[in-house]
């Protein structure tokens, strides 16, 4: 950029050797008096011609808003773009503040270089540069995959776009590698030291959902229970797993006396799959009953009332009952050693 300033006039105070002091001040003061009107009468006459500072531009979007200032005689006036380029000014080149928009040849070139000029009768013939740098875009970034970008839910993939300066990419993040957990398509953008984008493709990212999958409800069986097949788990054609379990069939004895959790596994076409869960409880078999020994002592001693004398069960629960004999009662009938009341003279079986 080029400032030309013209018609300024300077006056230097004159002393003359010899004079009084009062009087060599005297003119000093006159002078500088003269010197102050002087310029200030000649910026009329000033001129003054402005392109513009330098541009840096990318070449996808070149366009230029240029500012150009042209001073005549102090006072705002107009002047003419032109370029060593092939681009066109918008409205046209008469306008200070015109847009330069670069063509293909421009854009090749790199550089192009407008000129403003004026050519005035009291001015002659002025003009200022600027100088418009276009930067190529950067290469169109690319994105790795780091996995299948198809895949079942609650899996993901790392998308890594290429190496740039800085990166965004359509969710917002702002590094070079995302983890996508959700179908969508996913692209980036990259920005080069000049400022200058590029966008990468869109990468297609497919998350299938997992099959929704019910069991049966829980239920219990004896240990002495046979082997039985396994059914109830939707959709069909799953897989049951848990101990006691082979080829479908749970057998109680295998899996043992206790609550098992079984679990019921399907995968659908995409080869995705869920499961379930249930419980079986295996009881183990009650402690066989010991009634005691026969009461054949209380006929002969004339009682009524005895004291009952049953083992006590390691498993389960016991009850006395009466199977023969009338108007006989237990004080418990679910305590191994209850008391038995009974008619004199009647024999029972408890």
């Amino acid at each position: 950029m080029a400032t030309v300033l013209r018609n300024i006039v300077s006056v230097k105070p004159v002393y003359e050797k010899g004079f009084k002091n009062f009087l060599a001040r005297g003119r000093v003061i006159f002078f500088a008096f003269f010197l102050l009107i002087s310029f200030c009468s000649n910026l009329n006459a000033q001129c003054f011609v402005y392109a513009g500072a330098d541009k840096s531009v990318c070449a996808s979007n070149p366009a230029v808003s240029l500012a150009g200032l042209v001073i005549v005689g102090g006072i705002p006036s107009t002047g003419t773009w032109s370029t060593n380029g092939t681009g066109t000014f918008s409205p046209d080149v008469n306008i200070l503040n015109a847009v330069y928009t670069p063509s293909a040849a421009d854009i090749i070139s790199g550089t192009v270089t407008l000129t403003l000029t004026i050519d005035d009768v009291s001015c002659g013939a002025l003009n200022d540069q600027m100088v418009i740098t276009i930067n190529p875009p950067p290469s169109t970034p690319t994105i790795t995959a780091g996995g299948p970008t198809t895949f079942c839910q609650g899996g993901s993939v790392v998308l890594t776009a290429s190496v740039a300066s800085s990166y965004l990419w359509s969710t917002g993040a702002i590094t070079q590698s995302i983890t996508v957990s959700t179908s969508g398509g996913y692209s980036v953008t990259v920005t080069d030291v000049n400022g200058c984008s590029a966008t990468s493709g869109i990468s297609i990212v497919s998350v299938n959902p997992l099959p929704t999958v019910t069991c049966p409800s829980n239920l219990s069986v004896c240990i002495n229970t046979a082997a039985f097949a396994l059914t109830g788990g939707n959709p069909l054609v799953g897989m049951y797993s848990g101990t006691g379990v082979s080829a479908g069939n749970f057998n109680p004895a295998t899996a043992g006396a206790g609550t098992h959790t079984i679990t019921y596994t399907y995968m659908d076409g995409n080869g995705c799959t869920n499961s379930c869960t249930f419980t079986i409880t295996v009881s183990a078999l009650p402690t066989i009953a010991n009634a005691g020994p026969d009461q054949t002592d209380a006929a002969t001693c004339g009682l009524t009332s005895v004291t009952l004398a049953a083992n006590t069960p390691t498993v389960g629960i016991g009850a006395w009952s009466i199977v023969s004999g009338a108007g006989g009662s237990f004080g418990n009938a679910a305590s191994p050693t209850s008391s038995f009341s009974g008619t004199a003279g009647t024999t029972y079986t408890l």
